[in-house]
């Protein structure tokens, strides 16, 4: 125990009895904390920020009710509005004032407040850049995705893109639902232009460019699922009730459009309790299922110290916790849970004020921090954890204190009730860091950083980041190189493990400077518009897609290419690629997918460990899409299900150095596997019978002289033909 912290603090803080001081801890209630922040500013809506979404009028709410369309039809009795999910989950915009009156209707079960989201973009703009995500990729398949939908839900989506068209220029978007501009329903009129955000870097727009993005003649910048049919849903707030609608109604086009989907969520939080148990993680799960698979950003992250825990030894032994005084936002959202789960109070908690130039602590009462912020305890009725929030506007806490900001640590007191209590906590992205100062406060860490509203959802596949490339060229033939190494795990890309059953990360794509398409309304060096000589910007085209050099294009007509980085863009990798194994394999469910990184994700000398292996840090591994199409044609094989999506090809390739991989799509009766040299004719030749989808046969080029060769593959309906260089 720090005795030098124990004794400043008495004697600075003398004098105040434990409740002025002490945060209350309620039980029973039919809200959350988050809810009950809202409630102590007397109907009065704190700033929105990272961890709470709120405006000037109403509060945003998911609720568990026991009829759905009763609690529908009663909360707009009470002037709220709400949306029905299932028979026992709506979402609802209810006004402050009205929020016990909803909680007191005989239909409602349980009341959480929305979180607000950020996107998973890395914003330290001096780190480097890297290719594009397709280079170096060997996998040369037929299965593009075609007859799957992948849906991204963003901002900053420019939707007359030449990445989201086909080859006769028609628009490969199905539908889009602008919620920014305030279209109530999804439209499948294709509007052109942009969807009017600002300031969001084009973010929706490079995102989708890296899931399903087009094959163009002028670059080889495109997506892993290139013909993948694309739905496009802009947020307005970022927020937790709007992800459930904008998932709901997806899966509900998707079922009518009768075609598998997968939903890339490159947006997250740390707020939460990082377990699963919260009503949208819930409801999120339930909209999973067979060719429905949502995957998620585990976030940018990875060297901030925006987590800590602590297990305590005896009563009444105290930790302190600072929190960073963060200039850009002015704002500090801390949120604590206890890690038993016995619906019982192990600590006390106190909010307290290190002054770093007095070298004093201040109380915070409650009429101060009703001023500033608000704060609220609970036994949290999903999970049975000990649990409080606090938010803090700093600049008008140090002038309730008439103190200056800059000299200002918020923090808590944290006292042990029980010999073995135990704590998590987080403070908001962008919001802070647990720091130390002057000796006081626990050192913070970066573990425990699922993302959540996305990667935190139980069966969704949580994505990290890794290096791919160390160099590229930008449009004005400048090149731009970083300093981590190739293949190593991202610096940015935030670790878990999840506080729940479920193993998080999943799997590890490249993330770092990925190229792909850039919006010409905003990027991340010129959010207010694209800058033809912005260093970030890579290649352009014309409507056809043919390559422009910096001369001839035109910010106003021209389609550009440019990098961005993060776990938002290691994300539609993922997406993209899942697409093509939905394609494959339509019935394919998350747990298959699970199974299937599992046993084929890539460990290497980056990652450590041996196939199979699971980590805190790289999850599985690197994901293999050669690999995991595999086993997804084994299942489709071994299941009863018919192959529904549409193939062009009888076969998939993995071309290497050592040798050609071939891999069957279909089921065939007779196949042969030829190898011709240019030299000697016919050296090699493969008869198989009876060959199933999934079953693989490889040409060992390491047998074979250097010289250009010929690879013929004939089955009764198809002949495919490969020039293959053999070198050693």
């Amino acid at each position: 125990m720090n005795k030098r912290l124990l004794l400043a603090f008495a004697i600075a803080v003398s004098g105040f009895s434990v409740t002025d001081a002490q945060v209350e801890v309620h039980k029973g209630l039919k809200w959350d904390a988050g809810t009950g922040l809202l409630l102590n500013k007397g109907g009065k809506p704190m700033r929105a920020s990272r961890g709470i979404s709120a405006d000037s009028t109403q509060g945003r709410f998911i609720i568990t009710v026991t009829d759905a369309e009763a609690a529908v039809d009663s909360i707009a009795i009470l002037g709220g509005e709400a949306r029905r999910i299932n028979d026992s989950i709506v979402t609802t915009r209810i006004p402050y004032d009205k929020i016990e009156a909803v909680a007191a209707l005989q239909s409602v079960k349980y009341i959480e407040a929305v979180r607000k989201a950020s996107l998973a973009l890395d914003n330290a703009r001096k780190l480097t850049r890297a290719d594009s995500v397709r280079a170096g990729i060997e996998l040369e398949t037929p299965y593009t995705g075609e007859g799957v939908i992948v849906a991204v839900i963003d901002q900053g989506f420019q939707y007359d893109h030449r990445a989201f068209r086909d080859d006769e220029g028609n628009s490969r978007i199905l539908a889009v639902w602008n919620r920014y501009v305030g279209e109530e329903e999804p439209t499948t009129d294709i509007p052109s232009g942009h969807d009017g955000t600002t300031g969001t870097y084009g973010h929706g727009t490079h995102v989708t460019g890296i899931a399903a993005g087009s094959v163009v003649r002028g670059n080889n910048y495109s997506g892993m699922a290139p013909d993948a049919d694309i739905v496009m849903v802009t947020t307005t707030l970022l927020s937790s009730d709007e992800f459930l609608e904008d998932a709901q109604w997806i899966k509900e086009f998707a079922e009518k459009e009768g075609k598998p989907w997968v939903l890339n969520m490159s947006f997250l939080s740390n707020i939460g309790p990082h377990d699963g148990t919260t009503i949208y993680d819930q409801a999120m799960n339930g909209l999973c299922g067979a060719g429905a698979l949502m995957v998620g950003a585990m976030g940018n992250e990875g060297y901030h110290k925006v987590h800590v825990t602590h297990t305590f030894e005896a009563v009444g032994d105290s930790v302190y916790l600072l929190f960073s005084n963060n200039p850009y936002l002015g704002s500090n959202y801390f949120d604590f849970w206890g890690t038993a789960a016995d619906g019982e109070q192990h600590h006390d908690v106190e909010f307290v004020v290190y002054n770093a130039v007095t070298k004093t602590f201040h109380k915070i009462t409650d009429d101060i921090l009703q001023k500033c912020g608000s704060s609220f305890g609970e036994i949290n009725a999903r999970n049975q954890k000990e649990h409080y929030n606090v938010k803090a506007e700093l600049a008008t806490l140090a002038t309730q204190l008439e103190e200056e900001q800059s000299n200002l640590y918020l923090g808590a007191r944290i006292t042990s009730k029980d010999a073995s209590a135990g704590f998590h906590a987080w403070l908001e992205m962008d919001e802070g860091m647990f720091v130390t100062v002057d000796g006081y406060g626990l050192e913070g860490d970066s573990e425990y950083l699922v993302g959540q509203e996305s990667a935190g959802i139980p069966r969704a596949i949580g994505v990290g980041s890794y290096n791919n490339r160390k160099i590229f060229t930008n449009f004005l033939g400048d090149q731009y190189g970083f300093n981590g190494e190739e293949g190593d795990i991202s610096v940015f890309s935030s670790p878990g493990p999840s506080l729940g059953s479920d193993l998080k990360p999943t799997v590890m794509a490249p993330g770092r400077c990925v190229i792909s398409a850039f919006s010409r309304y905003s990027t991340p060096m010129h959010p207010d518009g694209l800058v033809k000589d912005d260093e970030d910007v890579v290649a352009a085209v014309d409507d056809d897609g043919n390559a422009l050099d910096y001369a001839s294009a035109s910010v106003e007509t021209s389609h550009f290419y440019g990098q961005m980085y993060g776990t938002s863009m290691a994300t539609p990798v993922v997406s993209g690629i899942l697409a093509l194994w939905l394609q494959a394999n339509p019935k394919l469910t998350p747990e298959d997918v699970l199974e299937i990184i599992s046993k084929t994700a890539i460990r290497d000398e980056h990652t450590g460990g041996v196939q199979g292996d699971w980590t805190p840090t790289t999850g599985y591994g690197k994901i293999d899409a050669y690999a995991g199409l595999k086993m997804a044609l084994e299942k489709l094989a071994a299941s009863n299900h018919d192959l529904t999506m549409p193939t062009t090809q009888p076969v998939t390739l993995k071309k290497g150095a050592d040798n050609w991989r071939i891999l069957f799509n279909v089921a065939e009766e007779d196949v042969k596997v030829s190898l011709y040299s240019l030299a000697n004719g016919e050296v090699s030749r493969t008869t198989l019978d009876e060959v199933s989808p999934g079953d693989e046969t490889v040409i060992d080029l390491n047998a074979y002289t250097p010289g250009v060769y010929i690879i013929k593959i004939v089955t009764p309906n198809a002949t495919v033909t490969r020039k293959v260089v053999v070198s050693h």
